[in-house]
């Protein structure tokens, strides 16, 4: 065994789906808050909804990237997570375009993709630098 061997580290499915599944619920449900104390129509909440719900999608795509359960290195894991990220933005430029001329109204819709990416992006974040900075095994 070498004493220059990184560690090995695997991180759970569980936490990373948990943390997707409540934060795309929370931004809807803050979306819908949010139009409905601004006064807002429903043309307004659901174009917002929309932007949510794209990014939401390319979390997933991001996190499917990812794909937290295999076994890697610790160096490996932030190269993974870089290249998550950049499928993440990828797959939330692509769904914004697609779907950029069907809202009603286009500056809801991207200020909540834009919102909502980035606060997925710093959730998934935390909870990746939580697991790697834990306490980790000995090198095999």
């Amino acid at each position: 065994m070498s004493p220059f061997a990184e560690p090995i580290l695997r991180l759970p499915w569980g936490p990373f789906l948990l943390l997707w599944g409540a934060s795309s619920a929370g931004l809807l449900l803050l979306v819908g808050g949010a139009a409905a104390l601004a006064a807002q129509g429903a043309q307004w909440r659901s174009s917002a909804g929309l932007g949510v719900l794209v990014a939401s999608a390319s979390a997933l795509c991001g996190l499917l990237a990812l794909s937290p359960g295999k076994t890697r290195a610790i160096g490996d894991w932030q190269v993974r997570w870089i290249a998550a990220t950049v499928c993440r933005m990828l797959a939330a430029i692509v769904g914004a375009a697609l779907l950029y001329s069907s809202p009603p109204s286009v500056e809801a819709f991207l200020l909540a993709l834009a919102a909502a990416h980035l606060i997925l992006l710093v959730a998934e974040a935390a909870l990746l630098a939580k697991w790697v900075s834990g306490p980790i095994p000995p090198p095999t």
